[in-house]
């Protein structure tokens, strides 16, 4: 029996969207390592800029709570570097394992684990905030370790509703596949592993890892939002449930992630005109 008889349709699109991911990863790393070789193209970077101006528009860019590559700062804090990168591996994984119209939440209790991780990093940034303040009680010193790792615990959280919610907005039902993408611990603790790599890999600050992670947490970021804007697009123009091929539905998530960038360039407009910066916050760090 020849080998392509017995390998699924499926298994094979798998395959090339694990390649396609392969190379797109290869091209980020030979874009910061470009970047990297030189001190003034790093510093003025217009990919890494960029960044920075998307994530103006959500995080206080604090630089002491934040990564750095070779000295210079990423465009998110720790905390939401952690955050938006797990909902881009997240999404990632769902997206090459070919379960993006996989339209079902997880079970009841990965979700419930899921709002735990919420509930972490709540109780971890009041803490880091209290420590704004010298005379507020804290209950022990932060870092940006349990930054990051509660960031990311979040980030796989908001992916666990927003990935399916979009999967059942966009998809006509005839496509639809009723399962959660994320169905049982085996496929949770694998994400899990993956998520405490990546965030490992970014804890090290190596030049070209932390470039590579620092771009795909701002497209998280992006995503979050192109996802939400798209929802919020169908459901108002009456179009749910209308697409059955990728092709079809890249309309409207294109759309949704033009106004997603331009929900961020109004929002870090604003904020420089209330504070002057977006690096930091004045009277905060």
């Amino acid at each position: 029996m020849a080998f392509n008889s017995i390998v699924s349709p499926q298994f094979t699109r798998q395959i090339k969207r694990w390649h396609i991911a392969l190379i797109l990863f290869a091209v980020l790393a030979l874009m910061g390592f470009w970047t990297i070789s030189d001190p003034n193209r790093l510093a003025s970077s217009g990919v890494l800029t960029a960044g920075d101006y998307a994530g103006a528009a959500f995080c206080h860019r604090i630089v002491n709570r934040s990564f750095t590559i070779m000295g210079r700062p990423v465009g998110l804090c720790a905390r939401c570097s952690g955050m938006y990168l797990g909902f881009f591996l997240y999404f990632a994984l769902v997206l090459v394992s070919g379960r993006e119209k996989w339209t079902g939440f997880s079970p009841l209790p990965i979700l419930a684990l899921m709002v735990t991780f919420i509930g972490i990093m709540g109780v971890d940034g009041v803490n880091s905030y209290s420590h704004f303040f010298p005379n507020f009680p804290h209950v022990y010193t932060p870092n940006n370790t349990l930054r990051l790792f509660t960031g990311l615990g979040t980030g796989l959280a908001i992916g666990s509703f927003i990935v399916p919610a979009v999967s059942q907005t966009v998809w006509h039902p005839s496509v639809q596949t009723k399962q959660a993408a994320v169905g049982n611990f085996g496929e949770l603790t694998g994400l899990l592993v993956i998520a405490v790599l990546g965030g490992l890999l970014l804890l090290t600050e190596l030049p070209i890892p932390t470039y590579v992670l620092a771009i795909l947490s701002v497209l998280g970021l992006l995503f979050i939002l192109t996802g939400i804007n798209t929802i919020l697009m169908l459901l108002l123009f009456k179009r749910e449930n209308s697409f059955q091929h990728t092709f079809q539905a890249l309309p409207p998530l294109a759309i949704g992630f033009i106004l997603a960038c331009a929900e961020a360039a109004i929002l870090v407009t604003g904020r420089i005109w209330l504070i002057g910066t977006i690096h930091g916050i004045p009277g905060l760090g």
